[in-house]
């Protein structure tokens, strides 16, 4: 974490697996946790990552930016949208959606 704080890499943090496993309640954790403004103690891996990260960045200037997105039957899905929204790449790794 310290490389990424420093400005020197990217983060990915991925989750895979059969459905029903627990993935979802892995990464955000129960969904009555998500309505915390404070560090909860339900929370799953990402809300404590972010918070982790912003808490870190206090008192410095830098911009990050987050994707969320769900592959489920070759597809991909942005999880940052408003609605459920498809994501498509083409040929040169443009992304849209």
């Amino acid at each position: 974490m310290q490389g990424f704080l420093a400005g020197e890499s990217n983060s990915l943090l991925f989750a895979y697996g059969q459905s029903g496993t627990g993935k979802t309640h892995t990464m955000f954790g129960p969904a009555d946790s998500l309505a915390s403004p404070t560090p909860h103690e339900d929370w799953g891996l990402l809300p404590r990552i972010v918070s982790a990260t912003i808490e870190a960045m206090k008192g410095k200037t830098a911009k990050l930016f987050m994707s969320a997105m769900e592959f489920y039957c070759w597809a991909a899905w942005d999880l940052n949208a408003d609605k459920r929204n498809l994501v498509t790449v083409n040929n040169d790794g443009e992304v849209y959606g």
